[in-house]
């Protein structure tokens, strides 16, 4: 008796174990976009806005910060980024403010996440805690783009045949190359995915994609089976809307690429 009592008990402390942490742990978001809340320890490192992106049972986020005075994070502690490789540090990018923006990982919600912050004017590492809070989500729409804002601000190249790098809003949609052929004033891009995740792409918003299927661009495999995607670009270093399809899903999701004029190569 005293046994199966023991047994009895074991079992009723492993099932309230199990119960508890199930309670606790937060289920992955439906695939999309979306904007979320960021709570910081740090009053100097302030989360402005986050797009948070979920796809294929990772989470991504485009943290934009409320200044400019960090230059690289580091999903772990200073001391562990200070260690590490330079290249897996996380470069910022920038919005059309010019505030600091930097895309990276995020292994969870609601629970505090130690990210290192590397401070450009003191030259060094600094620990903050981040928590990306999901009872803040909100289905993420992009912004439009405003009549005529790409041809008041058109940033061009001489004719001829360049690598290029581009930026994305997105972990989720990647290139590790681009190919740009300008010939008469007319740019257009090759780009090559670094994961085959989206069998089309589309100039243009989820929303008009769904009715134009004459405006699909068809994912073509190059010769190691990496996707590729041709496309025309209307101007450099502008966001330019794109909308991508996932066959998984069945569904087109909004994303901007920005082509960096700063970094064009002639081949």
């Amino acid at each position: 008796m005293k046994e199966s009592a023991r047994c009895a008990a074991w079992l009723l402390a492993a099932l309230l174990l199990l119960t508890a942490a199930g309670a606790l742990a937060q289920p992955i978001p439906e695939e999309g976009c979306y904007t979320i809340g960021v709570s910081s320890n740090a009053s100097m490192f302030r989360v402005v806005r986050c797009v948070l992106d979920v796809g294929d049972g990772e989470l991504h986020a485009v943290l934009t910060l409320s200044g400019q005075g960090y230059g690289y994070l580091y999903p772990g502690t200073a001391e562990e980024a200070a260690a590490a490789p330079r290249e897996t540090w996380i470069p910022y990018g920038e919005d059309s403010e010019g505030r600091h923006t930097f895309a990276m990982p995020v292994s969870a919600l609601d629970e505090e996440l130690a990210v290192a912050a590397y401070s450009i004017k003191y030259d060094r590492w600094y620990d903050r805690t981040l928590v990306f809070r999901s009872d803040t989500l909100l289905p993420y729409e992009a912004p439009a783009q405003e009549p005529g804002q790409t041809d008041a601000a058109n940033v061009a190249a001489p004719d001829g045949v360049y690598a290029v790098s581009v930026t994305t809003d997105s972990g989720l949609l990647r290139f590790s190359g681009c190919v740009l052929t300008v010939m008469d004033g007319r740019m257009t891009a090759v780009l090559t995915a670094q994961k085959n995740s989206y069998a089309y792409l589309y100039a243009g918003m989820a929303k008009d994609a769904r009715t134009d299927e004459a405006g699909w661009i068809a994912a073509v495999p190059d010769a190691k089976g990496a996707y590729t995607y041709e496309l025309e670009v209307p101007s450099l270093d502008q966001p330019l809307s794109v909308a991508t399809y996932s066959e998984k899903t069945k569904r087109w999701y909004d994303r901007t690429i920005t082509l960096d004029a700063a970094t064009l190569a002639p081949l």
